[in-house]
């Protein structure tokens, strides 16, 4: 269960956020969303302990999605990236380049970092129709880069949950090779 937005709006705004429900299932994956339109204000008392959705909202969007929760559900991190977002043009899969991966967990996990953390490196997704990287894309593959699934989510929460000082403690899965 994600609340999403872009940017950080003007105080005075009023912001399009999404309720997303995502679940994958070996290599498929899907997502429902629902956009809700918000004042900012909500956004930043969000970082103060407020909240940007109700939580009877969020159950009912949830309800409609046939989801049912079987507990309490809470936040459990915050996380936010910068984005450049590119579409090819023949196949028209998308291509989003994400930086400057930032997290802080929104309770504290015992004798765990509750501080910012910043992921090392970056993460490239691409989504289309088709499992392939389309032919203007092929050129990617002499970038010496790790092609693996990632879950910036995962990798934040991992972050939090290592000991401050271990390997991988901010870097995001893949291999590391001596040159």
């Amino acid at each position: 269960i994600r609340i999403r937005w872009y940017d950080y709006p003007s105080k005075d705004e009023i912001v399009p956020v999404y309720l997303e429900l995502k679940s994958k299932k070996g290599f498929a994956s899907k997502k429902k969303r629902r956009k809700f339109l918000v004042p900012a204000e909500q956004i930043y008392k969000y970082k103060t302990g407020g909240s940007i959705l109700s939580m009877n909202l969020i159950l009912q969007t949830l309800a409609e999605f046939n989801y049912f929760p079987n507990g309490h559900i809470l936040p459990v991190i915050m996380i936010s990236y910068d984005r450049l977002r590119f579409t090819e043009i023949m196949t028209g899969t998308r291509m989003s380049f994400d930086w400057q991966i930032r997290s802080v967990p929104t309770y504290q996990i015992p004798s765990h970092s509750f501080s910012n953390i910043m992921l090392q490196g970056a993460v490239i997704e691409i989504k289309g129709t088709i499992i392939d990287i389309p032919l203007s894309l092929q050129p990617l593959h002499h970038a010496c880069i790790d092609w693996s699934r990632f879950s910036k989510y995962a990798g934040c929460i991992e972050s939090h949950i290592e000991t401050n000082g271990s390997i991988g403690h901010t870097w995001p899965s893949g291999r590391t090779e001596s040159q």
